[in-house]
Parts: structure tokens; sequence; C-alpha cells
């Protein structure tokens, strides 16, 4: 056996790594069975899982094998080759076509799943009249400068203002990654290592095209933590005042006012500097830092606690579900929900933390300055995303990323400490970075396509705490980007008294949309016995009517509309609009118009026009319609149904006309006799 790979016993009976081991399987049979419970730790289903099992595997052998043997030579071929192309221009062009190459990465896989978070209203926001947001001052400043730029270059459209914006920072983001790594790394393989950690945490699926407005709030809090730790790491952070990472610290406070959470660590920057060494012990535990770091997440969560119109932190009650039961801060669907957000936001941190925690002695020694801010940026970012919980982390995903750097980069350096003297802390952290990697990527390929988003967005609701509820936002926001199949199978899984009645009223439009209106009756026919509000029956009356004219019943379609002016019910102007844009689009006008000229005329096209004529206002138009009534023969079941439209529609005038021309077409019509009297 070559002396290189002898056996080292000792290594393998280290439990990192087959901690590591079985992180990475259990990571696998997820993918691979799709199994929604575990929705953060990877998000795919069983087609893509089978890639992450073989993955799961070389993984293992790299952490395993080589931490089994003694390291082999290191290679000089490669350090010489590198060597003749470390020169300014040479790296100044590879550093260029870097850039160039990961911007269209980025632009290739770009985000068109904007379901998880509030993207999809942006989309017309940016495109509105310039104005601000409070919570968000410089971010939406910044979006909707970028969009009046790519306007005047003919480029309307807001989606593309976002995606383009997030995918040319892509770069600027992964190069503050690398630029931290090194200042906490030595070596290239630690490096790399460590800036995998930061660059593939939950972030990287921002700067991937993703329509939000925590892109910014990202970038700012990586230049923060890049400028505190080269502000403590120089030596000279007695001398000089920490401006550039305060700096940072406001443009992340601005761009989102949840950056407040960097706080705690900027507190411990100043206090750093004006205070005496004595009075600020670089340590993790340190009581005076701990009471200064809990005032300053008071500042966080005063605005929310006492601003708030619903609760926003936890417990959180289940409203709209109809569930009694307190959702805590220590309840086990609250801790399980969180170990889930903390896979998706840093999946390095469930095999790091661990390991960490594994050996706290170490840490309890004075620790470099440093690492301590690191610490606290992490800490009170996560505190922030454990306590702050709206719909169960689950929509909000993006804000509550906030944490994902700085515990990448605490979990990394953390590592470096407790696998200092290991021979194989290479491979250790080698398979960590490749699980990180495929993790963060196989979440950038998900977004990439609305119906894997769709997909996965589906299974993660069959177990959402929030089941009904996220079904019928799922399904609105499938219904507003014109997936209405995919929308009316959300909305059939809703269920409960008052979500369902929003769901069946909703599948009707879908239907509708769909030219499907067979499944638009059934379905509103089963309102019938529920209560709707005013507006609510404005939309199902004129719905309703639109599917009888769209099933070629307009004598029905007229019937219903009556229902609606009997009831008092009027449309506003924009309704008017939108209903004759609806009819004149689907081309009813026309073909009515072309009924009604014939000879004898057609009493349901006559009803669907003056139906169409009374939306629009058009009295002249009213009137050559009741003109041709009384000059045309009809049934007498017919002009009863003419008449009701006149008596009902306030259009006294004709009724007597229409009346007498009936009688005499219709002398013994016991009906029309009687409406006479």
């Amino acid at each position: 056996m070559p002396k290189h790979l002898k056996i080292n016993a000792e290594s393998l009976s280290s439990w990192p790594l087959w901690l590591l081991a079985a992180w990475l399987w259990a990571f696998a049979l997820v993918a691979y069975s799709g199994w929604p419970r575990l929705w953060g730790m990877i998000p795919l289903g069983p087609d893509g899982g089978i890639w992450i099992v073989l993955f799961a595997a070389v993984c293992t052998l790299i952490a395993l094998a080589p931490a089994a043997c003694r390291p082999a030579p290191a290679g000089r071929r490669f350090k010489a080759f590198a060597e003749k192309l470390d020169h300014p221009p040479l790296r100044t062009a590879g550093l260029f076509l870097l850039c160039l190459a990961v911007c269209w990465a980025a632009w290739h896989f770009k985000s068109r799943n904007h379901f998880m978070g509030d993207g999809w209203l942006y989309l017309s926001e940016v495109e509105k009249p310039f104005h601000l947001m409070p919570a968000r001052v410089l971010d939406f400043f910044l979006h909707q400068s970028f969009h009046r730029l790519l306007t005047s270059q003919g480029e309307s459209s807001g989606e593309t203002a976002y995606a383009l914006l997030h995918c040319l920072l892509l770069p600027l983001f992964l190069g503050v990654c690398w630029h931290t790594a090194g200042l906490v790394a030595s070596g290239f393989r630690r490096r790399l290592a460590v800036w995998s950690f930061m660059a593939f945490s939950s972030a990287l699926q921002l700067f991937a095209g993703y329509v939000e407005s925590y892109t910014l709030l990202n970038l700012w809090s990586a230049f923060y933590l890049y400028s505190g730790v080269k502000h403590l790491s120089g030596g000279r952070e007695k001398a000089t005042v920490p401006w550039m990472p305060t700096l940072f610290f406001l443009l992340a406070f601005f761009s989102h006012h949840s950056g407040l959470v960097l706080g705690p660590s900027l507190l411990f920057l100043w206090l750093n500097k004006l205070l005496p060494a004595r009075m600020v012990k670089n340590r993790l535990s340190n009581p005076f830092l701990l009471v200064a770091a809990l005032s300053c997440l008071g500042l966080v969560l005063g605005p929310i606690v006492f601003k708030s119109t619903r609760p926003l932190l936890v417990p959180l009650a289940a409203a709209g579900e109809n569930l009694k039961a307190p959702y805590s801060l220590f309840s086990c669907r609250h801790i399980w929900e969180k170990f889930n957000f903390l896979l998706l936001v840093c999946p390095v941190a469930a095999v790091a933390l661990p390991v960490i925690a594994s050996r706290w002695r170490t840490f309890r020694k004075p620790n470099p300055a440093a690492f301590v801010f690191v610490f606290w940026c992490a800490a009170g970012c996560s505190v922030f995303a454990v306590i702050f919980n709206p719909l169960l982390g689950i929509r909000d995903w993006d804000l509550l990323s906030l944490p994902a750097v700085p515990l990448a980069l605490f979990c990394g350096w953390g590592l470096l400490a407790v696998l200092e003297k290991r021979s194989w802390s290479d491979q250790f952290l080698a398979a960590l970075a490749l699980a990180a990697a495929v993790h963060g990527s196989a979440w950038v390929w998900v977004n990439s396509d609305m119906q894997r988003g769709i997909g996965f967005l589906d299974r993660v609701r069959r177990v959402d705490y929030h089941r009904s509820t996220g079904k019928l936002n799922l399904a609105y926001m499938l219904q507003e980007k014109g997936f209405y199949q995919s929308a009316v199978r959300q909305y059939q899984q809703v269920e409960g008294e008052n979500l369902k009645e929003k769901a069946l009223i909703n599948i009707g439009y879908c239907f509708l949309v769909m030219g499907m209106p067979d499944s638009v009756i059934y379905y509103y026919d089963k309102l019938d016995n529920l209560q709707v509000d005013l507006s609510t029956t404005k939309k199902l009356y004129m719905r309703l009517a639109f599917a009888y004219d769209m099933k070629g019943s307009p004598a029905e379609a007229a019937t219903i509309f009556l229902r609606m002016v009997r009831g008092g019910l009027e449309l506003d102007p924009e309704e008017r609009h939108y209903w004759l844009d609806k009819l004149e689009r689907s081309g009813m006008t026309g073909r009515n118009y072309q009924l009604s000229l014939r000879d004898p005329p057609d009493a349901g096209a006559l009803l669907f026009l003056l139906r169409y004529h009374l939306l629009g206002g058009r009295s002249s138009q009213l009137d050559l319609l009741y003109r041709r009534i009384l000059a045309g023969r009809f049934p007498a079941e017919d002009w009863l149904r003419l008449l009701e439209f006149a008596s009902a529609c306030g259009h006294a005038e004709y009724v007597e006309p229409m009346l007498h021309e009936a009688r005499r077409q219709h002398p013994d019509h016991p009906s029309l006799r009687e409406r006479g009297h």
C-alpha cells in the first residue's frame, strides 16, 4: 500500500465526519422522496432528487475516504501554471470575463417564480408614477430609477427592471463574499470553502433575478460584514473610527428597516472604539454586550409590537383557520418550522452549529474582536428571524434570509477554529461546501421556471399549518399570473366556510376566462346558500350573466342582470368600462347585433343589446332598439321578457307602447291581459 494511503483510524472515529455523512444522505433521501415537511432542505421532487442521491454519494466519499487516509502530497504543476497567469492584465481580463459569465448565468436562470413573497406586487408597483415606500425608501428609489433608465431605452417591464438589476449585482455580491472569506481563512481551499458557505446561502436566490425588496438589503449587509471584519482585523481598531461599517449599516437600514437587526454588532464596533479595553472584553459571553444587544433588539421589536395591525411575532394565532391553539415561541410547531428555515437560509449551519457547540470551550476564552463582531451580526439577524414570523416564514422567506451571509460566515469561521489541527479538515470543508453549492443551485433552478416553482409550493401547502389560507393566496397569485388551471386546482382544495366562498367565486372567474361557461354556472350555483357582501354580489351577477351570454343564452343572461337591477346594485364607471370591454372583446356585441337584424328579430339578441347599451349609458341606441322592438313580432313569452326588462330598468315611456303592441299580437294571452291591470 502506498505510504500516503495509510489508513488513519483516528480520523475515522471522529463524529463530525459521520454527522456530515448522515446529513448528506438525509438531504438526498428527502430530495428523492419530495417529502415537503422538510421543505427547506431541498426544493426538488422525486424527478430531480435522483441526482441529489448521486451527489450525496460523491460528497460522502470526499468526506470519508480522504479522511481515512493521510493526505497525498500537493501537486506542483497546477501551482506553476497559476503563477504563469499571475499578471495584472491577464487578471483584469479574466475578472471581466468571469463577471460577464456570472451575469449571463444569472440571467439565464433568473427567477420567474414570484409566489413565495410579495414580488408579484412589485412588478406593477415599479411601473407606477414615482413614489417612495416608507419601509424601504432607498430600495424602491433605486429600483424605480433603474426602471426609468430602462424605459428611456424602450424597455418598460417592471419584471425586467428588477431581474436585470439583481443579475448585474450578483458579481458584486460574490466578490465581496470572496474578500470577506479571505479575511478569515488562510489558504485557497479553506477560503473557497468559506466563500461557498456564504455565496450559496439563500441570499443567492435574490441575486438570480428574484423580484423582491430584500436584494439590496442583503448586498449592503454583506458589505457591512466585510467592512466590519476588515476594520477589526487590521490591528488599528482603536486608532480608527468605524465610519465605513456605519455607512453600510445606514444603507442597509434605509433599503429596508429590518436592517436594524445589525444594530448589536454596530454597537459592539463603537463600544470597542470608545470604551477602555478592560470594559469591552472580546468574549462571546460578555454580559455587558448581551444587555446592550437586547436593548438594541427592543428598537426592532417596538415598532412591530405597537404599530402592526396583525400579530407578526410569536405566539402567533392561526387566524382564519378556526384553530384555537396558540402558536407559541417554544411550541414544537414553531421549532420544527424554524429548523426548516435554518436549512433553507444556511444549509451548512445544520452541521456546523452542532460541531461548534461541541467545542464551545474553545470560544469561551478571549476571541478576536472580528469574530465576536461576526457572532453578533449572525445572532441579531437570527433572533429576528426566529421571533418574526409572518405566515410561518413561508411567505416572507426572502425577508427572513437576512441572517444568511452572517450566519454562513460565522459557521465557516467557527469550523476553521474547531478543525484547525485536524488533518482531514480540508476534506470535511470541501464536502460541506459542495452540499451548500448543490442546495443553493437547486433553489435557483427551481425558481427559474414557474411550473417548477408552482409544483414546489403545492407540495409545501399540503403540510402548511395555514393550509387553506396558503392555498387561497397561492391560487390567487396563480390566477393573477394567468395560470388558471393551476389556480383552480388550488382553489378546489380550500376548506372552511368563509374561505370556501372566496374560492368558489374565483373558480368561477377562472372558468369564465378559460371560456367554460357551464363550469361557471355549476360553481356559482353552489353560492346560493352563502352570504356574500355587496361588491361580491355585483361581480357574481355580472360574471354569471356573461357566462350565459357565452353559452348562447342571452335571455337567461338578461334575467340574471335584472336580479342585480332589482336589488338596487349599480356599477361604478370603472366596472361599466370593464364589462363593456369584455363584451366587445368576446365578439358578442357584433354577433347579437346581426341576430337582431333578422326578420323576425331575435328577442334574446335584443335583450343582450339592451343590457349592453344600458351599461354604456347610450340612450340614443336604447331608443333605436325599443323602436325596433315595437316594429317586430315576437312570441308572448319574449314580449314578457322584454316588458320585464323595460319595467325593471325604469324605461317607463316604452312600457305602455310595448304592452299595447303585445296585446294586439296576442289578445288571448292571460299574462299579458293581467299585466295591464
